[in-house]
C-alpha cells in the first residue's frame, strides 16, 4: 500500500481506545435520562461503519430503535422518528465534512 503510515494509523486507533471511559460515562448518563431513539449519522465511509454497528446490534438481539442516516439526506428531508429525545451518534474522520457539520444545526433545530 502506498503512503501507508503505520504510526499514524496506530495513533488514530489509540485515540479511539483512549476515549472509551468518557463515552461509557456519557452513555450511562443518557440511559439514566432516557431517550427515544438512536441515530447514526454520517456520510460516505462513516455510513458504512454505522451499518456495521447496526448489524452487530441486531445480531446481539437488540430491540433498540436504531436508525442510520446519510447526513446530506437527513439535513434535507429529516426523519419522522427524530425528536428531542433522540441520541445522535456522528462519525467523521476529518471532523469538518460540511454535511456532517450541518447535522449539528439540523438536529438542534428539531422540536
Amino acid at each position: 500500500m502506498f503512503n501507508f503510515d503505520e504510526a499514524k494509523i496506530r495513533q488514530e486507533h489509540q485515540n479511539g481506545v483512549d476515549i472509551i471511559p468518557q463515552i461509557e460515562k456519557f452513555v450511562d448518563q443518557v440511559c439514566e435520562e432516557g431517550y427515544s431513539s438512536i441515530f447514526y449519522i454520517g456520510i460516505g465511509g462513516t455510513v458504512l461503519y454505522a451499518n456495521q454497528m447496526m448489524h452487530i446490534a441486531k445480531q446481539l438481539g437488540s430491540k433498540l430503535p436504531l436508525y442510520i442516516e446519510n447526513a446530506a439526506d437527513f439535513n434535507l428531508v429529516g426523519n419522522p422518528f427524530f425528536d428531542k429525545k433522540s441520541v445522535v451518534v456522528i462519525e467523521s474522520i476529518s471532523g469538518d465534512t460540511k454535511e456532517v457539520v450541518e447535522v449539528l444545526s439540523t438536529a438542534a433545530g428539531v422540536e
